[in-house]
């Protein structure tokens, strides 16, 4: 992956090399400037569509499988995602850019049954609306498969839970998601919930996420996205991006 590369994260962020101006080393910034850039960088007017598949085990079960599509449009203002999970079940996502943050997760004909929650899947794992919630501190740089990261701690508006981000420190892009049930001033012990970016994958001129996988005691998910298209809206948006 290379610094003047562009990034379309399934995880809703969009990221280019030349996010901060040159000369400024990304380890120089404050954790409140690392994490600006990672929720408002430059050049989000683009838009993504990934296809594929999620699949689903838990301890003595068999593994169960179910199609998923996301597409996403990055406008100045905020983003907007659409996620259709086994064909039917539709979720609308929106995250504003600015403060207070607003975001707002629908779905569509809600009290059916909803499949995606069985997978051990959040809407808002695609769309990552948690990168908004106030930011509490900053923990030690780690690494996620050899790639240097920074490392964030937020806490829910409702301080019920808290999640542990780890942001490619060069490329602003979230590689590894933890979730704790409990505050971040408390936290401790072991993530009841974990998500990584397992491959990267190049869409026209746009690197998308290919595949994530999440897992917590008993049971893991993979979401796998073979089929991509991305661009700049600049150039046009694919037909019947959303449903």
């Amino acid at each position: 992956m290379r610094n003047r590369s562009v990034f379309l994260s399934v995880l809703c962020f969009l990221i280019c090399g030349t996010l901060v101006a040159d000369g400024v080393d990304p380890k120089r910034l404050t954790a409140e400037q690392f994490v600006a850039v990672v929720r408002t960088p430059p050049g989000r007017e683009s838009w993504g569509l990934l296809e594929g598949k999620a699949s689903h085990r838990r301890r003595g079960a068999s593994t169960v499988e179910a199609p998923i599509r996301f597409a996403v449009l990055f406008t100045r203002a905020r983003t907007i995602a659409q996620i259709v999970f086994n064909g039917t079940e539709i979720y609308d996502v929106a995250q504003a850019y600015t403060p207070p943050f607003a975001s707002s997760i629908d779905l569509r004909e809600p009290g059916g049954k909803q499949t995606l929650k069985e997978f051990g899947l959040r809407p808002e794992d695609l769309t990552m609306n948690f990168i908004f919630w106030p930011l509490k501190r900053e923990l030690d740089a780690d690494s996620v498969r050899g790639v240097p990261c920074r490392v964030m701690l937020f806490d829910s508006p409702a301080g019920t839970e808290c999640v542990k981000v780890y942001i490619a420190r060069d490329y602003f892009s979230p590689m590894k998601v933890e979730w704790f049930n409990l505050p971040a001033s408390k936290l401790g012990g072991k993530p009841f919930r974990t998500l990584e970016v397992t491959s990267f994958k190049k869409s026209g001129d746009l690197w998308v996420v290919g595949a994530l996988s999440l897992f917590g005691p008993g049971w893991r998910t993979v979401v796998d996205f073979p089929e991509t298209k991305a661009g700049l809206t600049k150039d046009g948006v694919v037909k019947e991006l959303f449903r």
